[in-house]
């Protein structure tokens, strides 16, 4: 939990000292991705992570535009979740034992239209929590994204691959909710 504390207050730091110089080309959000699943198998008798279904995860989200079509997205999401134990055919929930994570994300975007924005990049996770040890202290991975934009929310589907032996893969579908959006674009968006 300490661990959590000082690295948001970190990236608040970070933000707050970067917000005067990137203002103007910049728009700031809050996640929320309410569901994801673990695509990944898993052996008989062993404990993972997933799938994930009514797991949550949350955080912030900061777009810097580079052009009308060019963009870049960061990241910083907590993560927390079930584990489930799998064995002789059945899955077995341990709700008891939660793990959590913190990720940072850096996602280049493409804008094909006023509402779409598609992206792909990588992600760091670093474990916060992990009672049953199902994970790595840092995690890395890539990730792609697709976002359908209505004004200042954001509807997001997403794929991520772990590239540790494990190799998880996960389905995510979230809501990001924006706010200051540049000038240029809103003329855009308006026209």
């Amino acid at each position: 939990m300490k661990h959590l504390i000082v690295l948001s207050l970190l990236s608040l730091s970070f933000s707050l000292t970067c917000l005067p110089h990137i203002s103007a080309q910049t728009e700031f959000g809050v996640r929320l991705l309410f569901f994801q699943n673990d695509l990944s198998n898993q052996s008989a008798t062993d404990v993972g992570q997933g799938p994930h279904a009514g797991e949550w995860q949350v955080g912030a989200s900061m777009r810097k535009y580079f052009s009308s079509r060019f963009a870049g997205r960061l990241e910083t999401n907590l993560t927390r979740g079930r584990y489930r134990l799998s064995g002789h055919g059945s899955n077995y929930w341990l709700n008891g034992k939660r793990f959590a994570y913190l990720s940072f994300c850096a996602i280049p975007e493409w804008r094909v239209s006023q509402t779409v924005f598609i992206g792909a990049g990588g992600f760091v996770n670093k474990s916060i929590s992990d009672p049953y040890d199902t994970q790595r202290n840092i995690e890395t991975g890539v990730l792609a994204n697709l976002a359908l934009r209505h004004r200042f929310v954001e509807i997001q589907c997403r794929f991520q691959k772990w590239l540790n032996p494990a190799a998880k893969f996960t389905l995510g579908a979230g809501i990001d909710i924006f706010f200051g959006k540049r000038k240029a674009v809103q003329m855009e968006d308006a026209k």
